[in-house]
């Protein structure tokens, strides 16, 4: 409401502090007590689990993405080791073959993993100790 000299009267002022007001303990309210579920993509290095001794992976990629998704408070609390992802290589035949990769976060749910089939060649480690005689040339 305007007085006839322009300026806004008191009553004015209440209402609109009382609207940020308002609109503050809302956005709060929203925020902390409905916790939103959101998602967030993490770069996570590709680790090789249960590998025999004997055997060697060939072109293991160095890094996969893994979508995970959660309450916007979980998802803050994850720091960059609480995703992981890995190839279970038990009773992995030698060859080229197709693996899954798989992921777990300590907090939410892994929704998506990127690339989550790769195919590698694994191989097995040989060793041959070689005498080795030195000549000194004439």
């Amino acid at each position: 409401m305007l007085k006839n000299n322009g300026a806004p009267s008191r009553n004015s002022w209440f209402v609109r502090i009382m609207s940020v007001v308002c609109a503050c303990i809302l956005w709060v309210y929203v925020m902390n007590e409905q916790n939103p579920i959101t998602t967030k993509v993490y770069q996570v290095p590709l680790v090789a689990q249960n590998l025999a001794d004997d055997m060697v992976v060939k072109d293991l990629p160095d890094t996969v993405s893994v979508r995970v998704s959660g309450t916007r408070s979980q998802i803050a609390q994850l720091g960059d080791g609480d995703v992981k992802a890995f190839i279970d290589f038990t009773d992995a035949p030698k060859g080229r073959n197709s693996y899954n990769v798989q992921a777990v976060a300590r907090l939410g749910e892994v929704t998506e993993i990127a690339p989550s089939l790769i195919q590698l060649e694994t191989d097995t480690v040989a060793e041959k100790t070689m005498g080795v005689e030195p000549r000194i040339g004439s």
